[in-house]
């Protein structure tokens, strides 16, 4: 299964991608099956992401720079804009309310945002004003790096360990377990944190990249599954080995 089938795509949806353990990898996967679709693709960050290589898009504009005109943008392409690019060579993203006003003017046949920072960690809770979710998403998608699970909660291996802490009960030094895992999903403060009402919300276990961590992701979403919350459907993946499997809730 493709992930954008595995997350049922549609036209004119705007996604907004949250959480850790590869939400870049996971935007350009998709923009990249999307535009194979003939789409017109619209990639952005409300945050920072690394400058990405033209491999990857087929038009840029950074809004400090230039003049924008998208109406001429084709359809099979993907379009990325930003604000300006950092001394660390990394894109600065725009404001959530210019991916709204985009998103109303029905240019794009679709909208991926990555709205949330991790330093480039395989998990995350986030803080007082993360994540930065457009008020018109349709879909927030929640990743989680399956690889977590068992790793010591430290500012190693896990981006805003005090929050993570503070959410998940995990104290400082303790194994990340399934539990903990969980109770970032499920609280209010948690993955899914600043989701729009009425929103769709995916979760992703991502780097699935063997049989072993791909036992592990279908054992921690059974635990979730078990919890009273608003998701559609969880993903295991693994953008490195192209695999994805759905699973209902």
């Amino acid at each position: 299964m493709r992930l954008s089938d595995g997350l049922n795509i549609k036209k004119k949806d705007l996604i907004s991608i949250v959480g850790a353990g590869g939400k870049t990898s996971v935007m350009f996967q998709l923009a990249k099956e999307c535009k194979d679709k003939n789409l017109k693709v619209f990639v952005t960050t409300t945050t920072k992401i690394y400058y990405p290589t033209e491999d990857f898009i087929d038009n840029m504009f950074l809004l400090n720079k230039e003049r924008i005109d998208i109406t001429k943008i084709k359809n099979g392409t993907i379009t990325i804009i930003g604000e300006y690019i950092s001394t660390e060579n990394k894109l600065i993203g725009v404001d959530k309310s210019f991916i709204d006003e985009i998103y109303r003017r029905n240019i794009f046949d679709l909208i991926i945002v990555e709205s949330d920072g991790a330093k480039r960690k395989t998990i995350k809770a986030p803080n007082y004003n993360e994540p930065l979710i457009p008020s018109l998403t349709t879909k927030v998608i929640g990743i989680i790096g399956v690889d977590a699970i068992g790793m010591l909660l430290n500012n190693k291996n896990v981006h805003r360990v005090d929050e993570f802490s503070s959410v998940t009960g995990t104290k400082i030094g303790e194994i990340i377990s399934n539990n903990s895992i969980k109770k970032l999903v499920v609280s209010k403060d948690g993955l899914f944190k600043n989701s729009p009402k009425n929103t769709k919300k995916i979760l992703i276990l991502n780097k699935a990249d063997d049989k072993e961590l791909q036992i592990k992701a279908c054992k921690l979403l059974r635990s979730i599954a078990k919890e009273t919350i608003d998701l559609k459907y969880i993903l295991v993946i693994s953008i490195y080995n192209n695999y994805c499997r759905r699973c209902e809730l």
